[in-house]
């Protein structure tokens, strides 16, 4: 198992099953002989006057459909000095307005985009993507880094397909039918569950835009056999977009005909496999709905399992990168990493003789995966030390989400949650039994780098500390239904409570924190959460007739509200005590809204440090716990009545 910094800011439903291919009846030997025998699509002067070619009409060409908003700035305002609560539950003060920093030295847009433009030169398309995130969280919608986002995380995609054996497998055994069937499902699914109404139009045309990247990507190429030059390959995007782009689409037949006759056009043109052109299609419908939706991979999908159960197959590392390689952030305890030597800082320069210098993390530690028994021959550094060879033997791995439970004092209790996974609420739990049987009066859970996880386990969570009210509001596409959470008030602990977030903590945990804000059941510090209020569900794509799947859909579906409805999409949770970047040695990206006359922006980090966890007295989050754990009923401390069953 390896796990990346990279996070995925999720909220998941429970897992919903593929149950079969929604192709609109079932295709004849016939028809698939001539399933690319598209109508030829008439000139822009007939359609004009009515005519049409087969259910594909030429119009006028629209606007690009720009990405969703990114999340604003959680440290756009500070606050100079941290107001403390002086009583718990019903008294806590009100949320804490705060003042605005000083404005740092401004940046042209263009200097951005130039920033930007650099990681893409080198090709390090996962940096190029943080970056771009970093500056749509921080500056809201220009156009200008919104589109470099999205064709920077067509790149990134690609590449992440390209170099995945289980889309290669796809791509070389399936029929051409079945994989056009599951361009159809995807589409079904977009239609009937995605959060916003599916806009055909756009899904097409960024559609095509991921297919002319894939065209300008060597292994894209190489892995497709196209021996055509450069000048060929242009000539039929520019043919394909020509004839392409004036369509409109109004459902999922017009778009199947569409892209049948692309992929028709470029399989004449320079070579290519109709059925990689589909797979392209497929990947820039659903990559390009929102930040969260895409298309997964079967590798992809097992991972995302693997997560949600806490439970991998590999050697036991948390992973983390730098300019140079692969960098051990984490040894997990009981893993194949562990027992084989391997520490905290250690430098991966290479996997079974591959190198890991220069390459992508993502990419990198894919090197790292493989079948349970498999042994990696690494190649490891430790700081000020020679190379060494160390052979692990991957195994399976569990992974707890709650980690670091101790007491930070005699009466303080404390315990970190990574994320919310299937045994969340059970091992937490068991930590609340652990810290009470010490002597526990006040409890510090800290969220911070929490990305998030499963809806009903943040519900479960929530329910162990509220005894009632509501939890969390979702609501679906136009706000037609709404589904409301609740605690049941069956099994909450009463003990004071303190929540620690950070800018990373994110989804599940802004449900929990949300919900402990606004019943004001207990106080939060630390900086203003991810703001990411959508709630995703992960679809098996299976091929017909079989239950095995052979990719997935990750779809947002919903959106969600604090119990007291407030949103969270952009927005985030605001803690009670906030920490002003100076206390926390400029770990944190200073950014600032534009400036409207000059058009400027404030200096952006090449890639923002991230700030290392810290449960010790001296952090400033744990430091400013136990000062507000000292506030909490001073005079009448309790122990708590719970005991273990």
């Amino acid at each position: 198992m390896f796990l990346k910094s990279l996070r995925i800011y999720s909220l998941l439903l429970p897992l919903c099953w593929g149950i079969g291919l929604i192709a609109e009846s079932p295709l004849t030997a016939a028809q698939t002989q001539s399933l690319l025998q598209v109508p030829e699509v008439d000139s822009p002067t007939n359609v004009q006057s009515g005519k049409k070619s087969g259910v594909l009409q030429l119009q006028a060409r629209p606007k690009r459909l720009a990405p969703a908003p990114f999340p604003a700035s959680a440290s756009e305002t500070r606050q100079s000095a941290p107001v403390r609560p002086q009583q718990l539950k019903n008294s806590l003060p009100p949320l804490l307005s705060e003042k605005s920093l000083a404005k740092p030295e401004p940046l042209k847009i263009e200097d951005i985009l130039s920033q930007g433009s650099a990681f893409e030169k080198d090709k390090l398309w996962s940096e190029a993507m943080s970056y771009y995130e970093n500056a749509l969280k921080s500056f809201g919608e220009i156009p200008a880094i919104q589109e470099r986002y999205q064709q920077v995380r067509f790149h990134y995609d690609i590449n992440r397909r390209y170099h995945d054996s289980t889309f290669e497998e796809l791509l070389r055994q399936t029929p051409l039918t079945e994989i056009l069937a599951m361009f159809e499902d995807v589409l079904g699914r977009i239609q009937a569950n995605h959060v916003d109404s599916p806009q055909w139009v756009d899904l097409f045309r960024h559609g095509l835009d991921d297919l002319e990247v894939a065209l300008s990507e060597p292994a894209f190429l190489e892995k497709n056999k196209i021996i055509a030059s450069p000048e060929m390959i242009a000539a039929a995007e520019q043919k394909a977009r020509e004839i392409a782009m004036p369509w409109s689409f109004r459902d999922i037949r017009d778009m199947r005909n569409g892209v049948l006759y692309v992929a028709d056009l470029i399989n004449k043109e320079i070579g290519l496999s109709p059925a990689a052109v589909i797979l392209e299609f497929v990947g820039g419908a659903a990559n390009s709905l929102d930040p969260h939706s895409f298309y997964l991979t079967l590798r992809q999908l097992n991972d995302v399992y693997s997560m949600i159960d806490g439970c991998f197959v590999g050697i036991g590392v948390e992973l983390d990168s730098d300019d140079r390689s692969l960098v051990i952030a984490k040894v997990l305890p009981n893993s194949p990493a562990q027992q084989g030597g391997l520490l905290d800082g250690d430098r991966i320069l290479a996997v079974n003789g591959k190198s890991t210098l220069g390459v992508q993390i993502d990419l990198a530690a894919d090197l790292l995966q493989g079948e349970s028994g498999s042994t990696a021959v690494l190649t490891v550094q430790s700081p000020d030390k020679p190379e060494r060879i160390v052979r692990v033997v991957r195994r399976e791995v569990e992974v707890a989400s709650v980690e670091d439970v101790h007491m930070i004092n005699e009466t303080l209790g404390y315990f970190r949650l990574s994320c919310f996974q299937t045994n969340t609420t059970e091992e937490i739990r068991q930590a609340l039994f652990a810290l009470n049987e010490q002597g526990m009066q006040a409890l510090v859970l800290d969220l911070r780098q929490n990305p998030g996880g499963l809806l009903p386990v943040a519900v479960d969570v929530a329910n162990l500390f509220l005894d009632e009210g509501i939890i969390v509001r979702t609501q679906d596409r136009n706000n037609l239904t709404e589904n409301v959470w609740r605690a049941t008030g069956s099994a909450a602990w009463s003990v004071p409570l303190i929540v620690l977030i950070d800018e990373e903590s994110a989804s599940a945990s802004e449900i929990f924190a949300g919900a402990i804000r606004d019943h004001r059941r207990g106080i939060l510090i630390g900086k203003q959460s991810y703001g990411k209020g959508t709630v995703q569900v992960i679809y098996r794509l299976n091929r017909p007739n079989q239950a095995i799947p052979a990719a997935g859909l990750k779809l947002t579906i919903e959106r969600f509200y604090s119990p007291n409805g407030n949103p969270f999409c952009g927005v985030g949770v605001s803690p009670d005590i906030v920490l002003d970047d100076r206390r926390l040695d400029g770990e944190v990206v200073r950014l600032a809204k534009p400036d409207g006359e000059t058009g400027s922006l404030p200096k952006l980090p090449v890639q923002p440090k991230r700030r290392r966890i810290s449960s010790a007295p001296s952090d400033p989050f744990i430091a400013e716990a136990i000062s507000a754990s000292s506030q909490l009923n001073p005079q009448h401390p309790q122990r708590l009545s719970q005991s273990r069953p």
